[in-house]
C-alpha cells in the first residue's frame, strides 16, 4: 500500500528540509514503513508530497500518532494536508 502525503508549504527551505528529516526518521520507527521521499507534483495543485510504502492503515495510524508527539503544524505555513491511500500494485 502506497501513502501519499499530500501539502502546501510556504515555509523556509530550512524549515521544509527539517520537515523532511522528521519523516525519514518518524517512518524509521515504524514497523513496516519505508519512506520515499518528497516529490513534487506537476499535474496536481499541491507544492509537495511525501510518498511512503506502508503495510496497512494501522501502520498508517502509528505513523500518524508519532506525527503528532514531534511535530505541531502552523497552519500559517501548511495551511492544506491531504492523505491518499493506494492498494496495489495489483
Amino acid at each position: 500500500m502506497m501513502l501519499l502525503e499530500w501539502m502546501d508549504f510556504r515555509g523556509t527551505e530550512a524549515e521544509l528540509k527539517e520537515l523532511d528529516k522528521l519523516a525519514r526518521t518518524n517512518a524509521e520507527k515504524v514497523k513496516g514503513v519505508e519512506y520515499l521521499g518528497r516529490f513534487a507534483p506537476l499535474s496536481a495543485k499541491w507544492n509537495w508530497a511525501y510518498f511512503y510504502k506502508i503495510p496497512s492503515m494501522a501502520t498508517y495510524e502509528e505513523l500518524d500518532k508519532l506525527w503528532s508527539k514531534v511535530y505541531k503544524r502552523d497552519y500559517s505555513k501548511m495551511p492544506h494536508v491531504a492523505f491518499e491511500f493506494l492498494a496495489g500494485p495489483y
